[in-house]
């Protein structure tokens, strides 16, 4: 729709028409409060929200009424569907044969023409949606006879309303300065109650627009009750384009000419409180390159601003209270000349919430239609197992629903089954174990085809039984029949027997060697074999049997029969001889000692049954009682005896000892008390035999076991302690002790070894360490008896010092000093051994000054020397070995104590 309306003349209208009715006094009264309301509905609205809910094709009848606050004189009443149908009265009837969601608005207008504005006055019908079965869970294919699945399924569809407003139609945007242009969008979904309660229930108000200078225009949008807001002001808003238009003002056509005015491509803008993007005009640089060429071959090239989502530039909390009924305006103000464009379309989006009455209906009941082919339900009835029975082909089944509308659907479904072939029927056939094989075909029940296949124990490949090789019991064959992947399976159950009855008893009369059983035979009439399991032979075939055993036992005992019609059997009975009398008992104690006051208590632990008991304690004692207690005096092994007897009378016997360790004793002998260090000790031992070990503690950490005497010795001083322990059987170990003082030897130290010059003083030799000690006395090899001695002669000197009877020899030796050693011969011939004459460091002592002359026997000297520390004469004159023979020495002598010696003397020289 175009309006163009200057605003000028807009205002000069509106003036002259409020003058026009103050003249006349035609201004409208105000209208009286007029409340509609819907009174019933059949089929009746359902009380919890208030809706009709039906099936599709259920025709509803609506009553209404209406109060007025003034008059209701000439009232009319209508009923506007919102399918567009309008039913006037206050009861109107109307079929819904469609799905969905319908509203009805009863509307009441007085004589005056004002209309109900009461929100109650709407109802909502909610008439049942299809379901969907697209999602039944079933095979292609199935086999005759066998049991196969099948999920019943259904989806439900919603029932939409659709309250979503008009589009609007293209409206022209010529070039007019100051000129307002209006395009309108009649909104009449929802009830007059309905108003924009927050900016958030307008989500979007869109528009597809091109326009050739975007800052040319003023952009509005009006509300019914005539509230607006401003969705952007592009002046100044630069020379960008909306949409890409065809701008060719001025290049060979007037402005506005036809190439002007030929509608170029839209672009769509939508204005949202929630737009990521500013508004429309705060975005200058949010433009791109569009070019068109129009249909006269003009070509438009020029920056556009973006298509997308921007913010109102006046926002939406500016439409708070606008009622959502009615028309809503854009209005498009051309503020400069020159520029034109075109409003394609446009339309405005509410909150999905406002005016919803959208529905999913459940579906409570849910089973399929009774059919004999249906073998099992499960999951409440839903799903179920089938097995199809008949011919080959098509078998369908019923699979149906009620929603919560009480509607009622269905689906068939089919599923193509397979026959196999007819491999009969289940049988049980009875045979006896003794007759000759059968071909279990003959046995099939029903009408069974040739061609399958045999399996099951003790059948053969073509269907042979003998009941002979598989022996008593039920066994299964199975006769099979199969096409393509599915098979069906006759069973026949073959019952073999030995139709025998049989049974027996038997009577036991025990007996203390052997025990007689009387067999009582029960069984039908026949013949009979005993077999009694003690390995007797032949078997026994008498009807009544009596058989002697010979030890107690359980015996698993076997009669055969064969009935009067031929058929045999057995069975097996254990016969149980035991009666056993076994003596045994048990004692407290095993062992005691002698002196243990305490009674030995004796237990009866025999087996069977008994009355009598005989008790003899091995020591000359008795007892008659089951368990008596006994007390031991005598040390010795004691064999103890019981004897029991039961009442047939039997008797067992069962030994056993028992211990009585003797008193301990033991006794120590020492062959002495004092000892020196290293010393031996010699111990004697008595005891009482028999002791299990004997234990020595010798006091210096040796200790070990010896039964007999020992000896030990001690290498430090002081007392020790020696523990003898004889451990006994039973009877604590005895312990005795005795000591021992073990000295040590006195330590003498005479000093290190000396020396001695002729005609020097004396030297004193003394026992430095024990001096003044007197439980110490001396003897020395000089006959001396004091603890120190004088010496004036080198030679060894040795004394004896004794304490406690330990003694210790020391001995020093006084060597001569001040001497000279002069040899006879010597052998200078190298090999490191009397190689010179006289050298002194080996045969002198004590010399401070020495010459010495060597002289040949014509009187040649041939050596001197004046060293005291040389060698001495090596054989040589001038370095030239002299010849073997006797040579004459010189030897002048200064010792350390100023004494002097000469030595004159023949040397023989040696080679």
């Amino acid at each position: 729709m175009i309006n163009k309306i200057h605003p000028a003349l807009l205002r000069a209208f509106y003036t002259a028409l409020a003058m026009l009715l103050f003249a006349t006094g035609s201004y409208a009264q105000p209208c009286q409060t007029i409340l509609a309301h819907v009174t019933s509905t059949s089929p009746a609205m359902n009380p919890i929200d208030s809706t009709v809910k039906i099936c599709q094709g259920t025709t509803v009848t609506f009553n209404g009424a209406a109060t007025f606050s003034t008059s209701g004189a000439g009232a009319t009443y209508e009923w506007r569907f919102s399918d567009g149908t309008v039913v006037a009265g206050t009861t109107a009837s109307k079929n819904f044969p469609v799905e969905g969601v319908y509203v009805v608005d009863f509307v009441a207008r007085d004589a005056a023409g004002c209309v109900n504005k009461n929100c109650d006055s709407r109802m909502v019908i909610q008439v049942s949606t299809t379901p969907l079965f697209s999602n039944i869970v079933k095979p292609d294919t199935v086999c005759l006879y066998k049991l196969s699945p099948i999920q019943g399924v259904v989806t439900p569809r919603p029932g939409e309303y659709d309250c979503a407003p008009p589009i609007s139609d293209t409206t022209y945007l010529p070039d007019g300065t100051g000129v307002s242009y209006f395009t309108t969008i009649d909104v009449t979904c929802f009830t007059p109650c309905d108003t924009v309660a927050s900016a958030a229930d307008i989500e979007s108000i869109c528009m597809n627009i091109e326009h050739s200078f975007v800052g040319d225009l003023i952009v509005s949008i009006q509300c019914p009750n005539g509230q607006t807001t401003l969705l952007f002001d592009g002046n100044p808003g630069g020379g960008a384009y909306l949409g890409t238009p065809n701008d060719v003002d001025g290049v060979i056509n007037p402005f506005n000419g036809p190439a002007d005015n030929e509608p170029g491509i839209g672009a769509t803008y939508c204005f949202s409180s929630t737009a990521a993007l500013g508004t429309l005009v705060a975005m200058p640089l949010n433009t791109s390159v569009v070019t068109n060429t129009s249909s006269f071959g003009l070509t438009t090239t020029g920056p556009s601003i973006n298509a997308g989502t921007y913010l109102p530039q006046g926002g939406y909390n500016a439409l708070i209270g606008c009622p959502l009924n009615g028309p809503w305006t854009i209005n498009i103000t051309d503020d400069q000349g020159a520029d034109n464009g075109f409003i394609f379309n446009w339309d405005i989006n509410f909150n999905q919430g406002l005016g919803n009455y959208a529905f999913t209906p459940g579906y409570p009941q849910q089973h399929w239609a009774a059919n004999p082919e249906i073998a099992a339900t499960s999951n409440g009835g839903k799903d179920i197992m089938i097995k199809p029975v008949g011919s080959e082909g098509m078998h369908c089944y019923t699979f149906k629903v009620v929603d919560s509308f009480g509607c009622p659907y269905d689906t068939t479904v089919c599923v193509y089954a397979i026959d196999p072939g007819n491999p009969g029927k289940d049988t049980l056939v009875k045979l006896c174990l003794n007759q000759d094989p059968v071909n279990a075909f003959d046995y099939l029940g029903g009408n069974p085809e040739l061609g399958g296949t045999w399996s099951g124990t003790g059948v053969s490949a073509n269907g042979i039984f003998n009941p002979a090789v598989n022996g008593v019991g039920d066994h299964q064959v199975m006769y099979t029949k199969r096409k393509w992947n599915c098979d069906t399976t006759a069973t026949i159950t073959f019952r073999v027997v030995n139709d025998v009855v049989m049974d027996f008893t038997y009577d036991l009369a025990p007996a203390c060697e052997q025990d007689t059983v009387h067999f009582k035979n029960l069984s039908e009439p026949g013949k009979y074999w005993w077999n009694f399991a003690d390995g007797t032979l032949p078997e026994d075939t008498t009807i009544n049997p009596t058989h002697i055993y010979q030890n107690q036992d359980e015996y698993a005992v076997r009669l055969i029969v064969k009935n009067l019609d031929g058929c045999i059997d057995s069975m097996t009975k254990v016969v149980s001889t035991l009666h056993p009398l076994i003596a045994n008992f048990t004692m407290s104690v095993d062992s005691l000692c002698q002196t243990d006051v305490t009674p030995v208590q004796f237990t009866d632990a025999s087996t069977g049954f008994r009355n009598g008991w005989h008790w003899d304690f091995g020591d000359g004692a008795t007892s008659a009682l089951q368990n008596p207690s006994h007390r031991y005096t005598l040390a010795g092994t004691h064999q103890v005896r019981l004897v029991i007897n039961d009442s047939i009378v039997c008797y067992d016997t069962a030994y056993k000892n028992i211990y009585v360790d003797s008193l301990p004793f033991i006794h120590l002998v020492t062959d002495k008390h004092a000892i020196c260090e290293g010393d031996a000790v010699n111990y004697k031992l008595d005891y009482l035999h028999p002791a299990v070990s004997v234990n020595w503690d010798f006091g210096d950490g040796v200790h070990w076991k010896q039964e007999e005497g020992t000896t030990h010795s001690y290498d430090k001083s002081g007392t020790y302690w020696v523990t003898a322990t004889a451990s006994y059987p039973v009877c604590e170990a005895a312990v005795i002790r005795d000591s021992v003082v073990v000295n040590g030897y006195p330590v003498v130290y005479l000093g290190p070894d000396s020396v001695l010059c002729l005609d020097g003083p004396s030297i004193t030799l003394a026992d430095r360490n024990n001096n003044g000690n007197p439980a110490v006395t001396w003897l020395w090899n000089t006959g001396a008896k004091t603890s120190s001695i004088n010496v004036v002669h080198p030679g060894t000197y040795s004394v004896t010092a004794t304490a406690f009877d330990c003694a210790t020899t020391e001995e020093v030796v006084v060597n001569k000093d001040c001497y000279t050693d002069i040899p006879n011969a010597f052998t200078p011939d190298g090999d490191g051994k009397n190689d010179y004459f006289y050298p002194r460091q080996l045969l002198a002592k004590g010399v401070n000054a020495f010459t010495m002359s060597i002289f040949n026997r014509w009187g040649q000297k041939v050596f001197e020397t004046g060293s005291t520390d040389g060698r001495g004469w090596d054989g040589k004159f001038n370095q030239q070995e002299q010849p073997m023979g006797v040579y004459i020495y010189q030897i002048h002598v200064v010792m350390k104590n100023g004494r002097t010696e000469d030595y004159t003397g023949n040397v023989t020289l040696i080679r």
